[in-house]
């Protein structure tokens, strides 16, 4: 679920907490600071955001809050508070975790804690501010994009999912000559169906899927069809080398994201540190498939892996001077396999895993900024 979703959630579900009549509420200790100093921070964030207390109690739980009051003009005021539904998120977030961290709400013991509490209520209840400012075309996207596959006679089951196994522009010298020579039309078909949806950027981010990185992803795969078949071959298993590559780069960028929120890091040292993690990733990645005993894991292949990778990299770790100048950027030129020619073999956790620390990035500057 993308990151703004899980906000809105989250303060939907708080404010149902006080919200809703008493016998629909679990109950809670009389006198309950922790869930007061949260409702103080619901309620400040919604002022901020030029809302009433009671306008919003009145959407966000269809008026049922005896604090709730009608607003004067609904259409107009649903325009208003959703308009503000960004806003109040992050505010939310950025003011609650630090109060359920306190002792207030933690307690002394499992007993005592009102965490849990308010984590059953978070997950029990319904979402409705989200639900009632979402757009019709949250539920129709997906369908939209894969059309763009239909349309110009290609499997829709190819498009972002894993039921393709690898498979990303066909498992067929036929179905692959058929993909690359429609791609230019499907890719103008996914922009448009993208851009027509005022949701498009949260729908995709949820789903890891980045149409610029993509169409350049299609691009490189269509340059070498025969490499890409015979790469379907090698990255159809993986070795325990490179789980442990994956593992070591999702460590790396959940403690870089906790340092930077702690610290509040200039945006440029930011993407210093993930950039280098970024290129660490690769350098591991590459020499661990280089070692796997296969026969279509030749250097072709992995060279246009390489080169796959390093083409989804952020941008920012493109321009950013030391590292391209750093003789052990793998995707400075010079790396183990970065002049050899070939692809890499389009399988699915590549795509997602590329496209995922791109969507990453722009969440996390989202929220730190």
């Amino acid at each position: 679920m993308d990151v703004r979703f899980q906000i809105i959630l989250t303060i939907t579900c708080l404010a149902s907490f006080s919200l809703t009549p008493t016998h629909q509420q679990q109950a809670a200790p009389a006198n309950n600071k922790c869930m007061e100093d949260v409702l103080a921070v619901l309620w400040d964030c919604v002022k901020v955001a030029n809302l009433t207390t009671g306008n919003f109690a009145w959407f966000v739980t269809n008026g049922t809050s005896p604090k709730s009051e009608a607003p004067a003009n609904m259409d107009t005021f649903k325009t208003q508070i959703c308009g503000v539904q960004q806003q109040i998120a992050a505010c939310v977030m950025q003011k609650l975790i630090p109060i359920l961290n306190t002792t207030t709400c933690i307690g002394t013991s499992t007993t005592t804690s009102q965490v849990q509490v308010v984590q059953t209520q978070l997950t029990s209840l319904f979402g409705t501010y989200d639900l009632k400012c979402m757009h019709p075309c949250r539920a129709t996207l997906i369908p939209d994009l894969k059309e763009c596959y239909s349309a110009n006679g290609l499997d829709p089951k190819l498009f972002a999912t894993n039921t393709s196994n690898g498979a990303v522009i066909g498992s067929t010298l036929e179905q692959v000559n058929k993909f690359c020579g429609n791609k230019d039309k499907v890719m103008t078909c996914l922009k448009a169906k993208a851009d027509a949806c005022p949701e498009s950027p949260q729908i995709l981010r949820a789903i890891s899927f980045d149409i610029t990185a993509f169409t350049k992803y299609v691009g490189i795969l269509c340059s070498d069809e025969k490499s890409y078949l015979t790469g379907l071959q090698c990255f159809a298993e993986t070795t325990p080398e490179v789980d442990i590559c994956q593992q070591k780069q999702s460590q790396a960028v959940m403690q870089l994201e906790m340092q930077a929120n702690q610290g509040k890091w200039s945006e440029d040292r930011f993407y210093t540190s993930l950039c280098e993690i970024t290129y660490a990733q690769i350098t591991c990645d590459i020499a661990a498939w280089s070692k796997k005993n296969h026969e279509a894991c030749i250097p072709a292949v992995i060279g246009l892996r390489q080169k796959l990778e390093c083409e989804l990299s952020a941008p920012q770790c493109k321009s950013n001077t030391k590292l391209a100048e750093d003789p052990s950027n793998p995707c400075a030129g010079k790396g183990t396999h970065a002049a050899l020619e070939g692809t890499n073999s389009a399988r699915s956790a590549t795509l997602v895993n590329g496209v995922l620390l791109h969507t990453f990035l722009i969440a996390a500057i989202a929220l730190l900024y």
